[in-house]
């Protein structure tokens, strides 16, 4: 085979070579390793997006609110971090959020868990990114109200705070516990309009849900003048509302002399749901990366005050989809099951199968490459058999020449097609013999002709040597 042919040949195979080792690599890493595949994707598209500002958008809640303080707790974390603009968009909280994202005015928002089910929205075009802790209903009342249980909030007039709000949804559904009977006079109010409403009488009992580090809940908690209403019936309203689970109120959590709840009244029940970080199906991938990493960094657990904010909690989302960004960043450490094994040898097979096929279309494209320069240098051995054919029948000196050269041109032309790698270097070497032994050939008569002219020549000189003796030698 020619120097061209190996070449090529040379370079299928490496290209062989390098796509099925690539492949079996990511098949493995994707298998075995996702972490440090995303990792290594993540590197490779902060390569690509070096010095890009993606603008992005969350909706958050009121001043002074849960959802208003952890996203400004994103909006510096990012720009410290990644040096990346985060824009807030004040709302009234859960229900406006969703239809913020819905209709695409902003690409990030928090919102309460459970409210698919309380207000029967539409999520199809949302996806969940993490969650965020849990959020704790809080009945606030005036420390004179006569209000101690939560069955005493019939016939009274409760606020759910804003219409738009996730306390406002999930609140109808807690309420629906008492029996129609009861009356509850459930209205919606500003949350920061609280001191004033209770004050003039328009609101007996405020309904909110907040974590336990909301500034506004404490701001109103710490004048000392408000109390928490426990909920005992926390277990059984709890089966009957998806998303939203019993839980209870730390004693000495709140009041000037963290004296609320008293430890006095034992076990202070309440409902909990989680805090959850969503976005439209449609944001980049590599913008849900750079929440999550600044999301789970430890610098803003530390300052999130979230105890719970962890990675196997934060995929918690229940019914909601993730992202598949943040599901593969999730997955990235998960163990290998016998669903991945059995995966990876298909994989594995694939690989071998793909490597078969490459091998079968290099020695396929070689044999088609040999066929051709075989076929290519037919007529350069038919003319050598031209040439032997003429070397047997001529006898002429100059004829042979004449071949001689022609012969000398063909195989110089043979030489240059060679080069350029038409020909098969093992026939080219057949080529080289028989071209010799028929160069031989023709030295060979050449030289035979002339002895036999010379000989013919010595014979003619020496017969007119003779005749010319013979003419001395008469008178």
């Amino acid at each position: 085979m020619s120097n061209e042919t190996n070449r090529k040949s040379t370079i299928l195979k490496i290209c062989g070579f390098i796509f099925s080792g690539l492949l079996g690599i990511y098949s493995l890493m994707y298998i075995f390793a996702p972490h440090h595949l995303q990792r290594f994707g993540a590197v490779v598209r902060g390569l690509f997006r070096s010095g890009q500002i993606w603008n992005v958008t969350m909706a958050t809640s009121e001043e002074g609110g849960h959802y208003y303080r952890l996203g400004n707790l994103f909006k510096k974390e990012m720009q410290r971090e990644r040096h990346q603009r985060l824009d807030l968009r004040i709302t009234s909280g859960t229900l406006e959020n969703i239809g913020l994202l819905r209709s695409g005015d902003v690409d990030f928002a928090l919102i309460q868990g459970g409210v698919q089910e309380s207000a029967n929205l539409n999520f199809k075009s949302i996806a969940a990114v993490a969650a965020l802790g849990w959020q704790y209903v809080h009945i606030l009342v005036p420390n004179n109200s006569t209000i101690h249980e939560f069955k005493d909030l019939s016939g009274k007039k409760v606020s759910l705070g804003p219409a738009q709000s996730g306390s406002a949804a999930l609140g109808k559904l807690v309420f629906e516990y008492f029996p129609p009977s009861s009356r509850i006079n459930l209205l919606y109010t500003e949350i920061q309009d609280a001191e004033n409403d209770f004050k003039s009488g328009n609101i007996e009992a405020l309904f909110a849900i907040y974590d336990f580090y909301s500034p506004l809940l404490r701001s109103l908690m710490e004048t000392g003048r408000y109390r928490l209403v426990p909920i005992h019936e926390a277990e059984a309203i709890a089966q009957g509302i998806p998303g939203c689970f019993a839980s209870a109120i730390p004693h000495s959590m709140y009041g000037p002399d963290r004296n609320i709840p008293s430890p006095q009244l034992g076990q202070f029940g309440t409902l909990k749901v989680r805090t959850l970080l969503v976005c439209r199906n449609s944001i980049s991938p590599f913008v849900v990366q750079a929440f999550l990493t600044t999301l789970y960094s430890a610098r803003f657990v530390k300052l999130s005050r979230l105890p719970e904010l962890t990675e196997d909690e934060g995929r918690r989302v229940f019914d909601l989809p993730l992202h598949p960004a943040a599901d593969r960043y999730y997955r990235r450490n998960d163990p290998v099951t016998a669903d991945k094994y059995e995966i990876g040898s298909a994989f594995l097979a694939l690989l071998v199968f793909v490597s078969s096929v490459l091998g079968y279309i290099i020695n396929r494209y070689k044999m088609r490459m040999l066929e051709q320069k075989k076929k290519n240098i037919i007529p350069y051995f038919e003319e050598l058999l031209l040439s032997s054919i003429k070397l047997t029948e001529v006898n002429d000196i100059e004829q042979l020449k004449k071949i001689l050269d022609d012969m000398m041109s063909m195989q110089s032309k043979a030489e240059k097609e060679w080069l350029e790698g038409e020909l098969d270097t093992e026939h080219m070497e057949n080529l080289y013999s028989i071209y010799g032994i028929r160069c031989d050939n023709a030295f060979n008569k050449m030289t035979l002709l002339q002895l036999i002219k010379s000989y013919e020549l010595m014979e003619a000189t020496s017969e007119m040597m003779r005749k010319n003796m013979e003419e001395n030698k008469r008178p």
